[in-house]
Order: structure tokens, then C-alpha cells, then sequence
């Protein structure tokens, strides 16, 4: 989120009493600008409507298990198809649970997200992706797929700990 802040000033009708004020209103319009943007190196597109990102990277047995309900299994193919290719990673769709990778939906809708968003939460053991319906779900498996491909390919991936909330 960027913010454009243009101040027009006539200096020539400032008084000394009317430069301090001038400046303690710059510097709180600065500081509320400053605190309203949330400075993150995790670019994904689009940018989730929040982002907490947390310490570690996802760090986890290879080939990892990936766990999806039945409606999810699309999702769950797709995400296996598009990141096994360039990475190596040897992800496999299992239907045991708990898994490295588990692709839920709510029992009960979360009001906050609504039927196409979804919550991305990544530890460094375990990803977590939570949505009310599986278009939620593909769009969650498209913002895990920019996190594990935003590394260059010859490193392995390892996408950032973190919540993310579309």
C-alpha cells in the first residue's frame, strides 16, 4: 500500500509560531502513514488482505505428504502437478491425515473470508489451508504455489513462515 502526501506551503506568510506547528502536523500525518502500511519482503499477487509473517521457513520431510477432503482433491492435484514439476519436491496426495500439507475446508463458514478467500497458514513443519469452498482452496494452492516458486530453482524451496488471509 503506498501513500502520496503532496503539502503546498506559502513561506512567505510563516511566522515562527506557525513553523512549529507546520511541523508537528507534517511529522503526525508522516507517522500515521508510516503505521498504516504493513512493509513485507513476501510479494504474492494479489496481495493478501493480511499478512503476519512469522519466523523460519517451511522445513519438511521430502517427499512430502499432502492431505485433502473430497472436495479438495482438485486443488490438491493441481498444487501436486505444478509444483512437482519445477522443484523436485516429490509432493504425493495421501488420504491419511495429519499430512505436511492438509487442504481444509470450514465446518463452519468464516464470515471474514467469504466463499473465494482463504487463510495460508505456514509453519515450519506444517501448512495449513483453510477456505469455506474449493474456489477459496484454488486460490489459497495458487498463493502457496508463488511462495514456493519465488525462490529461484536451484535452491531448494522453502517459502516463509507466516499467516496469510485473502
Amino acid at each position: 500500500m503506498f501513500f502520496n502526501l503532496v503539502i503546498f506551503i506559502d513561506f512567505t506568510t510563516l511566522t515562527h509560531e506557525t513553523d512549529e506547528n507546520l511541523v508537528v502536523l507534517f511529522l503526525l500525518i508522516l507517522a500515521a502513514c508510516l503505521t498504516n502500511s504493513q512493509p513485507t519482503n513476501i510479494q504474492i499477487i494479489p496481495e493478501p488482505v493480511e499478512i503476519q509473517p512469522m519466523k523460519g521457513v517451511l522445513c519438511f520431510p521430502k517427499p512430502p505428504p499432502l492431505h485433502a477432503q473430497p472436495e479438495g482433491r482438485r486443488a490438491a492435484e493441481m498444487l501436486v502437478q505444478k509444483l512437482n514439476t519445477p522443484t523436485g519436491l516429490g509432493l504425493q496426495s495421501r488420504s491419511c491425515a495429519p499430512a505436511a500439507i492438509q487442504l481444509n475446508l470450514n465446518a463452519s463458514p468464516d464470515v471474514r473470508i467469504g466463499d473465494e478467500g482463504y487463510v495460508l497458514d505456514i509453519s515450519p513443519k506444517r501448512v495449513t489451508l483453510s477456505a469455506n469452498q474449493p474456489a477459496g482452496l484454488f486460490y489459497g494452492t495458487e498463493t502457496l504455489l508463488q511462495l514456493f516458486l519465488r525462490r529461484s530453482r536451484v535452491q531448494r524451496p522453502r517459502p516463509p513462515s507466516g499467516k496469510f488471509r485473502q
